[in-house]
């Protein structure tokens, strides 16, 4: 049973890996575009999130300095640097997510129209005999909903994988300033980050096992 389950949990990850690279595939085939909106996205996201991991730390500093009687001038000019930095920094990455947002969209209802006209020259193409099938009938059904309403398309696919990318590189930005400022605290972020993996495993395990059921 136990083995079953694991060629099942196997089975599983080849046929979303697979997936994962014909809906890559065939974006960089037909819109490449839609690569730099995620490459743009990646670089606005991952600026707004260190942004708010370090920046704030600059602008506290600058406010104790003043509040404990340095230079006036000096120190709420600095303060008042931060502070537009990180404004500017966070309505840039709003900017950014908004239009690339928008052009998602757009470029997803044109994929729907690519993926409706491929399963349809595949049935056209079809030997007489099937096209009375009922398996074959069914299977063309499952495969339209499973590309246009399970999945989500196109943006379906890539938005999950777009999210792992973003923050495993937000996490690579974080251990790197840790290692530069403070590196006694990486084994206990090391520490904390596979018990919140484990966790979550955890969780989600359960929560597929009570969906089956």
């Amino acid at each position: 049973m136990l083995k079953k389950k694991k060629d099942a949990e196997g089975q599983s990850g080849k046929v979303m890996w697979k997936t994962l690279g014909f809906m890559l595939k065939t974006a960089w085939q037909h819109r490449p575009s839609l690569i730099f909106v995620y490459l743009v996205r990646l670089v606005a996201d991952v600026a707004s999130k260190l942004s708010s991991i370090i920046l704030p730390k600059f602008l506290l500093d600058e406010i104790v300095l003043f509040a404990g009687g340095a230079e006036l001038s000096q120190h709420i000019r600095n303060a008042a640097f931060y502070a537009g930095l990180i404004v500017v920094i966070n309505l840039a990455a709003s900017v950014l997510n908004s239009i690339s947002a928008n052009c998602k969209a757009t470029i997803s209802e044109w994929f729907n129209e690519y993926f409706e006209r491929m399963l349809s020259d595949h049935a056209m193409q079809m030997d007489f005999e099937h096209t009375e099938d009922p398996k074959a009938l069914d299977q063309i059904g499952k495969a339209k909903e499973g590309i246009s309403w399970y999945s989500g398309g196109v943006i379906g696919i890539l938005d999950p994988a777009y999210n792992v990318a973003m923050n495993l590189t937000v996490l690579a930005g974080v251990v790197a300033i840790i290692i530069v400022t403070c590196p006694l605290l990486l084994p206990l972020q090391f520490v904390s980050l596979i018990f919140i993996t484990v966790l979550n495993a955890r969780v989600n395990k359960i929560e597929a096992e009570s969906y089956k059921e």
